[in-house]
């Protein structure tokens, strides 16, 4: 097999996996929890009833653009997963991990590709991670894991 013949193949599978990334990375963007799903529909008929048409299409363009996901029960954290955790210093959290559209901060409700979230993908209980962050990395205690409607 010629030199030029096996750097092609590698180009190519480049280019695929390079698709591939982005295909998930598309899919990321819209995920969201059945739970988060509902609640958009019902703000939805409520900006309905209440006559707001401009908020009913920003809503109604987001449910066109979710893509609802069935979240899987596990012991280790993932997509659509309630964590208690406790940061370094003792502070004890809950956060939920979900879509960019579900992100509340009031509520910890923290999109999946954030970097606590990430840094807390695949962790069980009893798991100790590192949160990366601007002000420095600190560690998070991951205390239960569990998955609610």
């Amino acid at each position: 097999m010629s030199r030029a013949f096996v750097r092609e193949d590698a180009f190519e599978e480049a280019q695929a996996e390079a698709l591939r990334r982005q295909q998930n990375t598309a899919t990321l963007l819209r995920a969201m929890t059945r739970r988060g799903y509902d609640r958009l529909r019902e703000r939805l008929a409520a900006a309905g009833a209440a006559g707001d048409a401009a908020l009913a299409e920003a809503l109604s363009a987001r449910l066109r653009a979710a893509s609802p996901v069935d979240v899987k029960p596990d012991e280790a954290a993932g997509f659509g997963a309630t964590l208690d955790v406790r940061e370094q210093g003792g502070r004890r959290r809950r956060v939920r991990i979900v879509g960019d559209d579900e992100t509340d901060l009031v509520e910890d409700a923290i999109a999946l590709r954030s970097p606590l979230a990430q840094a807390l993908l695949g962790a069980v209980a009893g798991d100790v991670v590192t949160w990366p962050r601007p002000a420095g990395d600190i560690e998070v205690e991951v205390l239960a894991v569990r998955y609610e409607g």
